[in-house]
């Protein structure tokens, strides 16, 4: 395909309306099909009779340049050629078009890499920022094992990049916060910081490595690294995983596939911004299976400069360097405020206005906007009062982010009080559309510890938000955390706790390998096929114990209630430990006891 793009790039260029379209299809079905030869013996032909066309004359000097190399074409010993040839020698010395270069060192590939790496340098001296070129000679460089060669152009490039200004994703942060930007193109993850006065500057950049397929993630297992905006739900540490090589130092979890990717029913989980014990990995470009590394020293240093649910992590194909887009901070904290006013003053004409027809929610996405209207419309006019506070806003821009639209996210602390109800926690909201026409997609929520005092309302502004989080104290006086990977601040909704919730319990004690907690989940009268749950326990205690490392992921697919007291929940369960993996998918029947819930029967389907 890419092939493809290059030629009509070539033909596009040089062809222009010179000569009739019969003869340029000609051209372009037999250079596809890789007859380079027939196709420059009609252009030879046509250029012979037709010597003033120089658009022809261009189209057979870069198949000319793309088949052959000038030695080659100095030993042609037919007479006419050899006289055509004299006449565009001067044009073979230095064709400046870099599609040219990219198609000879494509075709060049399965011969000889070095040559191919030699024409593939040629054509990133005449554009930097091409991004097929970068990864190109990237994944070349691992073959040839020079890849300390291609970092130096790598870092040529990206001294040159910082000095335009900053990534155009980052529209605006609070002060003391921090940013990663990973841009895959140049391998290399950017650390930006704001300062006291809200001031946005670059802190560290680091070399990385990425996934081995080029492009956009849209299926697991195909080894490439996702393009969005991300959030780090929590750190797995060399303990947690086994001391496995591959994680070296410890991970990083993101939130991917996030509510956009699920939206555009993009598949995959595991993208992890991780170390890795294994020699000059983070060096060599391209060479993981979609996650982002860096160097166990690099691990340690991100610590400081990550928290959970806070920092995010951009990830783009080609990171755009420049100033910061005023345009889309304006128009975001105009809507931002709108959203505020409108759902606090009860104004639902307006507050829905701000929702896209798109807009999805729930925990499978299978909510549209006309159900959240229905609900949302009852639960807002049956307020007497209503107040909402912002703080510590963040503000982050993907282009062309969702299909054809850009995409803007929104985080922010949340305060919501109204007649008897409360709360506090972080809200993120996914904005999409063009220039100043943004509006609502989908939202996430994390429930957080109320704050002893009540936060004042405050109003969103341009100005940076110094006193913001300041202002929000807890019961220790202290400033509330938004969070931390060794603390979490998620508070239980209700008593009674939720099937979802109690299967994440489920699957953590699976994770951590503690037999006690995992066998707790299961009822009394749990049966299976060797016994109860004394034989389970057993059972279980010698698959879990041992293995280094376990890592699970559940997707619940179907649950309902089957009989008072008694529920069926169907979940994809996916199992990855150093011995062995699976995806299955599962039945369980949940009996509730209590406040809480037990597994009844377990089988897969």
């Amino acid at each position: 395909m890419k092939l493809k793009i290059a030629l009509f790039l070539i033909f596009a260029f040089f062809i222009g309306q010179a000569f009739s379209a019969k003869l340029e299809k000609k051209v372009i079905e037999l250079t596809e099909k890789g007859k380079f030869v027939e196709a420059i013996k009609i252009l030879e032909k046509y250029v012979s009779t037709h010597p003033d066309d120089k658009e022809a004359k261009d189209l057979l000097v870069s198949l000319y340049i793309s088949r052959l190399s000038i030695e080659d074409l100095k030993s042609v010993k037919d007479r006419d050629k050899r006289e055509i040839l004299e006449s565009i020698k001067d044009q073979l010395e230095d064709v400046k078009d870099p599609y040219v270069w990219i198609f000879r060192g494509k075709f060049l590939e399965k011969n000889s890499i070095e040559k191919a790496l030699e024409n593939y340098k040629k054509a990133i001296s005449y554009d930097p920022e091409n991004p097929f070129v970068l990864y190109k000679i990237g994944k070349l460089s691992n073959k040839s094992k020079n890849y300390y060669e291609v970092r130096n152009v790598y870092s040529s490039i990206v001294e040159k990049e910082i000095i335009k200004g900053i990534p155009e994703n980052i529209v605006y942060l609070p002060p003391n916060n921090f940013v990663l930007v990973v841009d895959k193109s140049l391998q290399t993850l950017f650390v930006y910081k704001t300062d006291i006065n809200g001031n946005l500057s670059l802190y560290r950049y680091y070399p990385s490595t990425t996934g081995q397929n080029f492009g956009e993630k849209n299926a697991s297992g195909d080894k490439k690294t996702p393009r969005g905006i991300y959030f780090f739900k929590r750190f797995q540490s060399r303990y947690q995983l086994g001391n496995n090589p591959t994680y070296g130092e410890g991970a990083f979890v993101t939130d991917y596939p996030n509510l956009i990717d699920r939206i555009l029913k993009k598949d995959g989980y595991g993208i992890w911004l991780h170390g890795s014990d294994i020699e000059n990995r983070a060096m060599k470009p391209f060479q993981t299976q979609g996650c982002v590394v860096v160097e166990n020293r690099k691990i340690k240093e991100l610590k400081n400069y990550i928290k959970l649910n806070q920092t995010p992590i951009i990830i783009e194909d080609k990171v755009s360097f420049g100033k910061q887009r005023k345009d889309i901070k304006d128009a975001i904290i105009k809507r931002l405020n709108l959203w505020k006013s409108s759902w606090e003053r009860k104004d639902i004409k307006t507050f829905f206005s701000l929702y896209d027809k798109d807009f999805r929610y729930g925990k499978n996405l299978r909510g549209t906007l006309r159900s959240f209207i229905y609900s949302k419309r009852r639960k807002i006019l049956r307020k007497k009062r209503i107040e909402v506070s912002i703080s510590d806003l963040k503000i982050l821009y993907l282009k062309d982010g969702y299909k054809d639209k850009d995409l803007v996210i929104t985080h922010f602390l949340q305060y919501y009080r109204g007649d008897s109800y409360k709360d506090f926690g972080i809200k993120k909201i996914y904005w999409v559309g063009k220039n100043d026409n943004f509006k609502i997609i989908g939202e996430e929520f994390i429930k957080m510890k109320m704050p002893k005092k009540n936060i004042p309302v405050l109003l969103v502004s341009n100005q940076p938000q110094k006193k913001y989080v300041k202002e929000i104290k807890t019961e220790e006086k202290k400033p509330v955390k938004v969070a931390s990977y060794k603390v979490k601040k998620i508070k239980k909704v209700s008593k009674t706790i939720s099937i979802d919730r109690f299967l994440k319990k489920w699957e953590y004690a699976w994770e951590k390998k503690n037999v006690s907690r995992f066998v707790s989940y299961y009822c009394d009268d749990f049966k299976w096929r060797k016994g109860g749950k004394v034989k389970w326990k057993q059972y279980k205690k010698k698959t879990i114990l041992n293995k280094k490392y376990i890592k699970l992921d559940i997707k619940i697919l179907k649950k309902r209630k089957i009989s008072k007291g008694k529920y069926e929940v169907i979940f994809k369960q996916k199992y990855i430990s150093d011995r062995f993996q699976s995806t299955v998918n599962k039945k369980v029947i949940l009996k509730k006891s209590g406040s809480m819930y037990c597994i009844y029967r377990e089988r897969a389907i």
